[in-house]
């Protein structure tokens, strides 16, 4: 029987937020490698649709997200997030995310299309990726609850269902 417990995928300004340049050079992100970004470096401003959100697109599916949501969710994700800035992005104070969390979760059966998640492989992780699947951002079900009930804006999560198949972004 495969693991029941719920996690999801982080999707970032899917289609109607904002996206903004990041570092040039990234690091090798199916490790979880660190790296040094200077903080005085500008995040510079790319296809802005008007509205701000709380979380904006940035590289690698390493979002820059506003300092507000970086104070609420700081304590939930503890060390596995690498934070860069503050960053000025037309006049609202960002944080570049790095989470540097991966764990080798995926389960027996994962592919490009399904993806199986082992949850004691998971553990008391709230934010991680998976080795293999880097880039992506994936979430427990208490991050999600977080953001939601926060109503944090530019982000939606893709349940992974019990067959494989993400759930459409919500």
């Amino acid at each position: 029987m495969r693991e029941t417990t719920p996690f999801y995928r982080v999707h970032v300004a899917e289609n109607d937020g904002q996206q903004i340049f990041g570092p040039e050079s990234l690091f090798d992100i199916d490790c979880g490698d660190r790296f040094d970004w200077p903080s005085s470096e500008p995040a510079k401003p790319g296809k802005i649709k008007g509205k701000m959100y709380g979380w904006l697109d940035g590289n690698c599916s390493s979002p820059f997200i506003s300092t507000e949501i970086k104070d609420r969710i700081r304590p939930l994700v503890g060390s596995c997030v690498q934070w860069h800035g503050p960053f000025d992005v037309c006049g609202r104070a960002y944080v570049f995310l790095n989470c540097v969390n991966v764990i080798d979760c995926a389960l027996p059966g994962s592919n490009n299309n399904l993806l199986f998640i082992d949850g004691q492989a998971v553990g008391e992780s709230h934010l991680f990726r998976i080795k293999g699947r880097a880039p992506r951002l994936f979430c427990s079900q208490a991050f999600r609850d977080n953001c939601v009930i926060s109503g944090d804006t530019g982000v939606r999560f893709g349940r992974i269902k019990e067959d494989g198949w993400e759930e459409f972004p919500f």
